[in-house]
């Protein structure tokens, strides 16, 4: 039995905390399908919802789901609230690790305008993952635990300050973003918001992990140490009542002496265009620029289409197209409220080139800690269907089936600057399908059913190599909240 365990919160929050890591999968499913539902575009395009972004989308929802959701955003005159969550499951898994427990022990503090977190999560898996964690330390035993979010915030009227660490998603709500998403292990940055009825700014600067890395171009490749750092910026601008699109740009950049570069963290300077013109030292030139953009598109209440285009790396001249691979991504989904009451159908494409995110000097990959800052692979093309629907007051059902088709992942290698077949190497092809039925047998209690059939082809990228096999879990979760004072 793997064991997940201790996940500890002690937040100092404003009028409306963010408590939305306390959610589970299917709430989140809900969440989407609630905020499209309204005629109008309801639908932040940035992950963590506030719990008051939570509370208008589910106001006025009595369902049972609804008010489990509810149940960690209704406010209370007590500022502190504690509590605790367990959650975990048992069954067969012919490809991956199937038996697992996790407890959650959370604390909640409301006051004025300022939030504070600190969050210890411990998990299993972590002891199988020798990049990011250290030592056994006193304990004598491996690592099973570590802060996931930790912070202080401050936020009145339109802006909002943050410092510490939490996960990040910079688009639509339950899949990964090609630019920011909650892949990687959160890091600790600062960012401040703005937001008007016009516009919404954001803005992230941080510096990453340090690690031993190369440039490929130089005539004697050797590993160093070297300095590494990170900023990000954001425009969404809502266009119309039923349009929103946004823009985003982050850059990382490093070298063995490497310091901040005021340039690279100007918050309103558009970081393509000094890197272009503005590189006046030697590892100034070591900076990877990316951009992405975003639309989000309602044309009937029933109808959504979302398209984030991200673009590390493209040529434009004849000659250099022909020479050099490009590095882009693509991100689409569509999808259909209602085809039957209460259910929702989603179709999503996602296509990544061979090189996205590598790049010729090591340390500028799109990285922390060997996980990837976007997407979570690349080197892939994948299309997904899923119906998810809640007829049922209690319970809901979500099927999907897909099919995928990668490369070997490698996303700590350099980028190799020749045109290839796409996915460049064994191909590893994956057809899926799979059915989850949770039952909410209490306010803040879940039962879950998975059962999915996977078929594989050239498994692990081994070429020859094809295995099926069908998967089950029961899985559960239950959560206590409690005011004090």
């Amino acid at each position: 039995m793997k064991i997940t365990f201790f996940n500890l919160l002690f937040i100092l929050s404003f009028s409306h905390a963010q408590t939305y890591f306390l959610l589970t999968d299917v709430q989140k499913k809900y969440i989407e399908y609630r905020s499209f539902s309204d005629e109008l575009i309801d639908h932040p395009l940035y992950q963590p919802y506030s719990d008051l972004q939570i509370t208008n989308i589910l106001i006025n929802d009595s369902t049972f789901l609804g008010q489990s959701i509810n149940l960690f955003f209704n406010e209370s005159p007590n500022p502190i609230k504690i509590g605790t969550t367990i959650n975990g499951f048992i069954g067969k898994n012919n490809f991956l690790p199937s038996n697992e427990i996790g407890i959650n022990i959370f604390g909640l503090y409301k006051e004025n305008n300022i939030v504070a977190a600190c969050n210890y999560r411990a998990d299993s898996k972590y002891q199988r993952d020798e990049v990011y964690f250290g030592s056994e330390g006193k304990f004598g035993s491996k690592v099973v635990g570590r802060i996931t979010d930790s912070y202080i915030q401050y936020q009145k009227h339109k802006i909002k300050l943050f410092y510490g660490r939490q996960y990040q998603n910079y688009g639509i709500i339950n899949s990964s973003s090609l630019i920011l998403s909650e892949n990687p292990y959160s890091y600790d940055h600062f960012s401040f918001q703005y937001k008007t009825s016009y516009f919404r700014y954001s803005y992230l600067a941080t510096r990453l992990e340090d690690k031993i890395s190369y440039d490929i171009r130089n005539d004697a490749i050797q590993n160093e140490w070297h300095k590494r750092y990170f900023s990000f910026h954001r425009l969404e601008i809502p266009i119309s009542n039923n349009l929103t699109f946004a823009f985003s740009e982050s850059i990382l950049y490093g070298g063995r002496n490497q310091n901040f570069l005021p340039m690279y963290m100007n918050p309103l300077n558009i970081y393509f265009v000094s890197k272009m013109v503005e590189r006046k030292g030697l590892e100034e030139t070591n900076a990877n620029v990316l951009m992405a953009f975003d639309v989000l598109y309602k044309p009937k209440s029933n109808l959504v289409f979302y398209s984030q285009f991200l673009i590390d790396d493209m040529d434009f001249t004849k000659e250099t197209r022909d020479r050099y691979p490009d590095r882009i991504g693509y991100l689409g989904k569509f999808v259909w409220l209602d085809p039957i009451p209460k259910t929702m159908l989603s179709v999503k494409i996602i296509l990544m080139s061979n090189w996205t995110y590598n790049s010729y000097y090591t340390f500028g990959n799109y990285t922390y800690y060997g996980k990837s800052i976007g997407y979570p692979k690349n080197g892939i093309e994948k299309i997904e269907l899923n119906v998810d629907t809640f007829l049922y007051d209690k319970s809901s059902v979500s099927m999907s089936i897909f099919l995928e088709r990668e490369r070997t992942q490698d996303l700590e290698s350099h980028f190799i600057d020749q045109k290839t077949k796409f996915p460049i190497g064994v191909v590893q092809n994956v057809y899926g399908a799979s059915v989850m039925l949770d039952y909410l047998y209490l306010q803040n209690s879940f039962i879950s059913v998975y059962v999915d059939y996977l078929l594989f082809e050239n498994y692990q990228n081994s070429i020859g190599i094809d295995k099926t096999g069908f998967n089950f879990q029961l899985r559960f979760h239950h959560s206590i909240m409690k005011s004090l004072f």
